[in-house]
């Protein structure tokens, strides 16, 4: 049991997961301009790291590294997402 908890990829999937509920936190919390702003720049902090790690680490043990800023940046819009999303929702079932 405690083999599958760091397996593999579940590392990756958990630190995704984390980063799409603090983004969806986040985003029910903030104006949208300032979410896409947030989310637009660890976008590019993500994709320099991934950058970064592919070009000078090069090293198949670090490539850690480049998949979990992938899993990361993949959070933060999910996230950022499905927030603007429900927010959309609960504030046309307050009008009504």
């Amino acid at each position: 049991m405690d083999t599958l908890l760091l397996e593999d990829w579940n590392l990756i999937y958990i630190v995704g997961i984390i980063f799409a509920i603090g983004s969806l936190i986040v985003s029910l919390k903030i104006s949208r301009k300032i979410l896409f702003s947030i989310s637009i720049v660890l976008s590019l902090f993500c994709i320099g790291l991934f950058i970064y790690s592919l070009l000078e680490i090069r090293r198949w043990e670090w490539l850690i590294i480049g998949v979990s800023t992938i899993s990361i940046c993949l959070g933060i819009w999910i996230g950022a997402i499905f927030g603007i999303i429900i927010r959309k929702f609960i504030y046309t079932k307050r009008d009504n």
